[in-house]
């Protein structure tokens, strides 16, 4: 059955062609290919790809949304880092798989580069979700009740994660 599940919730492929839906921070941007320019652009509403890089679109993506994630995901830790009183060592962005965030002994929040295409308010709960482990390494109970002082509706948030998160493929 859950196997059932997995194949029917499967999302075709991106294709990287004239009106494509890219999705960021929760809205979905409609593709332009372009003949100059940057490689990719967010402008007027619209994701513009460079004819030059169609052909590796995915790959454009990517490094776009990548670069893009990095200051919105370090804003949001200066914010809930100082309601926590932590301090990450580093805050990256990465490609973490199957993984939504990361929190290292060290001290290093790691985040994935997907996160930036769900809702500022899922971004905070990733982010949130890994400040919080700098003061409790495990779920366990009071994990959770620090989660609800920052975010009261944390719960709602982490099962919209649970059943929206699949559906981010580019």
């Amino acid at each position: 059955m859950a196997e059932k599940r997995l194949i029917e919730d499967e999302m075709p492929p991106k294709k990287y062609v004239n009106g494509e839906g890219f999705p960021y921070l929760g809205k979905s941007y409609r593709l332009q290919i372009v003949d100059d320019g940057a490689p990719l652009k967010l402008s007027h509403g619209y994701f513009e790809l460079n004819q030059k890089n169609a052909d590796k679109g995915r790959e454009t993506f990517i490094k776009w949304y990548r670069e893009h994630a990095l200051p919105i995901i370090e804003k949001r830790v200066d914010i809930y880092k100082s309601i926590l009183g932590v301090e990450p060592s580093d805050v990256r962005v990465l490609d973490l798989k199957f993984r939504w965030g990361s929190c290292s002994s060290a001290g290093t929040i790691n985040i994935h580069w997907k996160t930036i295409l769900a809702p500022m308010s899922i971004v905070d709960y990733v982010v949130v979700h890994e400040l919080v482990h700098l003061r409790e390494k495990n779920h366990t109970q009071k994990f959770w009740e620090i989660m609800g002082t920052v975010l009261a509706d944390y719960e709602k948030r982490k099962e919209w994660l649970k059943v929206n998160g699949n559906y981010f493929e580019i």
